[in-house]
């Protein structure tokens, strides 16, 4: 699959205001293989489409992390927010 296409999506905590957004729009447009990158601050999520062959979601998780943000899969988001509502 050398032309497939991967898609990753993220919830990206710490961001603040649209330099934050723009902050990481460039850095994993940055990576070689990254396609687009959409990010919503009012979601606090990421949503970036790739090249497998190309990049792995843990270097485009790297580069957000690098940046300073806190970096979640939105399953595991939503499973620690069901953890935390029901005391667990």
């Amino acid at each position: 699959m050398a032309t497939g296409s991967g898609k990753m999506h993220l919830r990206v905590g710490g961001m603040h205001c649209s330099l934050c957004v723009e902050t990481i729009r460039r850095a994993v447009l940055k990576l070689p293989g990254v396609r687009s990158v959409h990010v919503s601050i009012a979601h606090e999520e990421a949503l970036v489409e790739y090249d497998p062959a190309r990049v792995e979601p843990p270097a485009i998780t790297a580069t957000l992390e690098a940046l300073g943000f806190a970096v979640r899969a939105p399953d595991e988001a939503a499973r620690l927010a069901e953890e935390e509502k029901n005391g667990s």
